[in-house]
C-alpha cells in the first residue's frame, strides 16, 4: 500500500496533473488550511476539484484537521506563510483535530486502497522538508504500517518519505503514533 505527497509550488496544471497520471494517482487530499492560490489560481479548491473530476480523479480536502496553520487563538501569530515552524506544527499534531486527522487520513487510504485507487497528499510547499506533509507522512506510515509514503518532485523523480523528528521535536520511533 502506497501514499504520495506532492507540493505545488509554482507548477502549472497539466504538468502536475501528468505527474499524477504517471504514478497512477486517483484521489488528491488537500491538506492545505486554506485551499487556494492568488499566485496559482489553478489549485484553488473547486478549480482543482473540477480538473481532477474531468481526468478522472477525485478531490478530498482535510485542511481543516491537518492543515499546517493554527486555528484563531492557538499561535496564528507565530504562522509565516512559507516558512515551516516545526514547534509549531509539532504542537499542532498533539491537538484532538490533528489525531482526528490521522485517523481520518487512514480510514480514506484504507478505504481507497480497496478499491484499488492510490493517493497523494497535497499542499503548495514544493519542499517536503520544508512542509508540514512530512511530519503527516511519518504519522500515518505510524497508524498504517504496511503503507509507504513516497514524496513527488516537479521533476517526475520518486522518493522515499525519510523523517528527522528531532525537527519537530518527536521521536523517530514510529510505535510513537499505532
Amino acid at each position: 500500500m502506497k501514499l504520495y505527497t506532492i507540493g505545488h509550488g509554482n507548477l502549472e496544471l497539466e504538468p502536475f496533473l501528468g505527474i499524477l497520471r504517471e504514478n497512477e494517482v486517483r484521489w488528491v487530499a488537500d491538506v492545505r488550511s486554506a485551499p487556494y492560490s492568488r499566485m496559482f489560481p489553478w489549485f484553488n479548491k473547486t478549480v482543482l476539484a473540477d480538473a481532477l473530476e474531468e481526468a478522472g480523479g477525485r478531490y478530498l480536502f482535510i485542511g481543516d484537521k491537518l492543515g499546517g496553520k493554527p486555528p484563531p487563538g492557538k499561535g496564528e501569530n507565530e504562522w509565516v506563510q512559507g516558512k515551516l515552524n516545526p514547534a509549531l506544527v509539532s504542537n499542532l499534531s498533539q491537538t484532538r483535530r490533528w489525531k482526528e486527522g490521522i485517523a481520518r487520513l487512514a480510514s480514506i487510504v484504507i478505504a481507497m486502497e480497496e478499491e484499488g485507487e492510490t493517493g497523494c497528499l497535497l499542499c503548495s510547499e514544493k519542499d517536503p522538508n520544508n512542509c508540514h506533509r512530512s511530519l503527516i507522512a511519518f504519522q500515518i506510515e505510524g497508524a498504517l504500517p504496511e503503507l509507504s509514503v513516497l514524496h513527488l518532485g516537479h521533476d517526475s523523480s520518486v522518493r522515499e518519505a525519510k523523517f528527522q523528528g528531532a525537527l519537530f521535536g518527536v521521536s523517530d520511533e514510529r510505535s510513537d503514533y499505532h
